[in-house]
């Protein structure tokens, strides 16, 4: 998805083309979403209208020294914290029950990726945000301190410790083998590959329900 893209359709929303902004939405609508839906799944729908709803009020401060993504992702992580913040201790993180109940309705196929949902959720919130933010929406470190108000080497530290902790969650879960080897081997294909999964696990999910 090109950063050139959205700044052409950024100006035109800005010069008072509204299809601008729908096509933005439509772009981004599932990264977003599936950012509460891991989380807050019974307010994910509300808690996406209203990042975009942000955007539209905050659209105007946007300096564009970050690219419109980010910018987004800033807008969604305050969110989350809010009804985090509202919601304890009920709902703490991603590996809540809750969440968990969502994971069961996403059925990811895979059993390496089954194996690594479950090591995800089992992160601390900190974790999670970073490692999918980098794996599952190909931010770069900066642009990860950039939504999360976080310096880059913060970043760097919390992803070098998220994946320290995932091998040791994928050690814990699994018997010496193929499978953990596979896992450990090449943990960060794993990681990027699990993005596009979610997603479409979610979209296959989202079409049985309708």
């Amino acid at each position: 998805m090109s950063t050139n893209d959205d700044d052409a359709l950024l100006d035109a929303w800005q010069r008072g083309d509204a299809v601008a902004f729908d096509e933005l939405t439509r772009r981004h609508y599932t990264s977003i979403r599936r950012f509460f839906d891991l989380r807050v799944p019974a307010a994910a729908d509300d808690l996406t209208q209203q990042t975009f709803l942000g955007a539209l009020e905050a659209v105007s401060r946007f300096r564009r020294e970050s690219s419109f993504r980010t910018f987004l992702f800033g807008i969604a992580h305050k969110q989350l914290l809010r009804t985090l913040r509202d919601q304890r201790p009920r709902v703490e993180r991603f590996g809540s029950e809750e969440s968990r109940t969502s994971l069961s309705v996403v059925a990811v196929r895979q059993q390496e990726h089954q194996l690594l949902l479950m090591a995800l959720a089992q992160l601390p919130l900190e974790l999670q945000l970073v490692t999918e933010l980098y794996y599952w929406e190909n931010l770069r470190t900066a642009e990860i301190g950039e939504a999360l108000s976080l310096n880059p080497s913060t970043v760097a530290s919390r992803l070098a410790r998220a994946r320290e902790l995932l091998g040791e969650h994928i050690t814990q879960m699994t018997r010496p083998g193929p499978l953990r080897d596979r896992l450990l081997g090449d943990l960060e294909q794993f990681s990027r590959a699990l993005g596009p999964v979610t997603a479409a696990a979610n979209a296959r999910a989202a079409r049985d329900l309708t």
